[in-house]
Parts: C-alpha cells; structure tokens; sequence
C-alpha cells in the first residue's frame, strides 16, 4: 500500500484526481493513529501543491477542513508533533477558512468581524464643573 501511495504522490495529476478518497481512508481507516508515516507523506504533497487547494474548480477545495483535523490528530503524536505543527502552519498560509477556524477554536477567540471600541467618556460643561455652595 505504501508503494502505491508513493507513487500516487509523485504523480501531480493522478494525486490530485484521488486526493479526496486518499483523505477518505486515511479518516475511515483512522490511518493517523495506525501509519502516521504515510498519513505525512500525503498531507505534504497535497499541502505542497499549494493553490490546489484553494481552487475552486478543483475537487480538492472540499478536503480543506479533514486536511486540518489530520494535521491536528498528527500533531497529537510526540514523534510527529513538529511534524502536524508544519503541516498546520502551511495550511494557514494557504489561508484556508476551515484552518483560521480551527486556530481560532484552539486560541479560543470568537470570531469577531469588528474590534472593540471604548465607549467615549462624557465631557463636563463648565457650569457642571463649579464648586456646589
């Protein structure tokens, strides 16, 4: 199986085409847990063919969010950890919705669209501002 998936990877056009059912056993064969290896092997060559991912017309835009779970999950494992932190780290370069949502889940910040604004303090007139007899 390993020498198929590497073969799959180095073949741009082939990877692309079966980049979702490859992220579909990873997630049913929870292949994270069990061969981490080729679970990187996979996420580094879908993260490294970059706007892939990010386009639209591409079936590959619908991976985004498992990409980010996987990362997470890899990143969950000591030896891997660097490793899952890389892959997450390249996916927010990408500036994928689904993995700024996932930071800012595990920062635990609300989205918010606006900042806050201090409401302003309430100027005294100078009548208000005269000693009271």
């Amino acid at each position: 199986m390993q020498k198929i998936i590497q073969a799959v990877c180095q073949n741009r056009s082939i990877f692309l085409e079966a980049a979702n059912d490859l992220i579909e056993i990873i997630e049913a064969e929870k292949l994270t847990d069990h061969n981490p290896e080729v679970v990187v092997e996979i996420c580094r060559s879908l993260v490294g063919t970059g706007t892939e991912l990010t386009n639209p017309v591409r079936p590959t835009i619908l991976i985004a969010e498992s990409l980010t779970t996987i990362a997470i999950q890899i990143h969950r494992q000591p030896f891997y950890r660097e490793t899952g932190l890389q892959i997450f780290e390249q996916l927010l370069a990408l500036n994928l919705r689904e993995t700024r949502s996932a930071l800012e889940t595990l920062d635990r910040r609300p989205n918010r669209s606006g900042s806050f604004v201090a409401p302003r303090r309430r100027l005294r007139s100078r009548r208000d501002r005269r000693p009271q007899n």
